[in-house]
């Protein structure tokens, strides 16, 4: 199933996207959500995601941003559209904008559409700059306390949902655990970049702090979702625990 938010309101259409996300995850408590960026996507996580059989959970809520407007990822993305409209997991795709011949191929496969737009000054639309939340990884990667801290409660500042952001942290851990264990960035599913930073970082780590972590991370995810306390106060509870 495919939701499309898109248009030049960055603002507008993060809000949609999180009302949409909150929305979904009351129908679907049990479900994961994660996000994919131009830094985060692959084509074996996206057939993953699509086909329902996770690595670590059944049932996904993906929100996909940017990717058709990927120059790396676009085709691919616009190639798999079926497949995403008819699994049983859910696919939110956030785009800036989109051309006419984009628009109309993700319309015909998405169960709904909306467009956000800024009103043009004259000189043509200003587009808004979207807050970076990868720094986040490093941070985390690093055990570097201090500054995930600081990079989280920015982030949250400038509108950046915890489920968003617990999504990446989630990613990095996997990331890291997948370098471990893979021989190649090509078995690992990651990009060349991203399992060589994973790897320096893994080795450092340990398989056992990986997997208490990705617990961590899923346990405190599925938690807010039973009303144990907000994510927000427990991913930071989480972060300010984390053995530097």
């Amino acid at each position: 199933m495919i939701y499309l938010i898109h248009g030049t309101d960055i603002d507008a259409s993060h809000k949609k996207v999180n009302e949409l996300v909150d929305s979904l995850l009351k129908k679907k408590p049990d479900a994961s959500f994660f996000k994919l960026d131009d830094e985060s996507f692959s084509e074996g996580m996206l057939e993953e995601y699509s086909g329902g059989q996770g690595l670590f959970e059944k049932k996904y809520i993906v929100l996909l941003e940017s990717l058709i407007g990927s120059e790396e990822w676009s085709e691919i993305l616009l190639k798999k559209l079926d497949d995403l409209s008819k699994s049983e997991n859910i696919f939110i795709l956030r785009e800036g904008k989109l051309n006419k011949k984009e628009l109309e191929k993700v319309e015909k496969k998405a169960v709904k559409s909306q467009e956000f737009s800024l009103p043009s000054n004259g000189a043509g639309e200003i587009e808004q700059k979207e807050f970076n939340i990868f720094p986040l990884t490093d941070a985390l990667a690093g055990k570097r306390v201090g500054d995930l801290w600081v990079g989280y409660r920015n982030a949250l500042s400038a509108g950046v949902p915890a489920e968003q952001i617990e999504g990446v942290l989630f990613w990095q851990i996997k990331s890291m655990l997948l370098a471990l264990k893979c021989k190649s960035a090509e078995a690992s599913g990651l990009k060349p970049f991203v399992f060589s930073k994973s790897f320096k970082f893994a080795k450092e780590w340990g398989e056992t702090a990986l997997l208490e972590n990705l617990e961590k991370l899923m346990k405190i995810y599925h938690e807010s979702r039973r009303d144990a306390g907000g994510l927000e106060n427990l991913l930071e509870r989480y972060i300010l625990e984390l053995k530097s």
